[in-house]
């Protein structure tokens, strides 16, 4: 693929996974992780998929633990997602 052709590709991804992650946060909000990850994986399966659900996680974790009331059952587990995204 031309580093053009490849630059075009990867802007359009990038496009995508942002729109979907956008979808897919409240998902995340109410535990519903899984789904969440397919909503995201359907866009983008490989590398840029993984990159994104580990943003994803990193962030929502990071907003949960900035509240006075952040619940930590919830906490650890968006932790334990961000992880495995993050490591994928």
């Amino acid at each position: 693929m031309a580093k053009d052709h490849y630059q075009t590709w990867l802007q359009a991804i990038r496009q995508k996974l942002d729109a979907v992650c956008i979808e897919a946060e409240p998902l995340v909000s109410v535990g519903k992780f899984d789904d969440a990850e397919i909503l995201v994986r359907r866009v983008e399966s490989d590398i840029y998929g993984a990159v994104a659900l580990g943003a994803l996680f990193t962030h929502l974790l990071e907003q949960h633990v900035s509240t006075p009331t952040a619940d930590p059952d919830h906490a650890k587990a968006l932790f334990d997602r961000a992880m495995r995204w993050r490591c994928a």
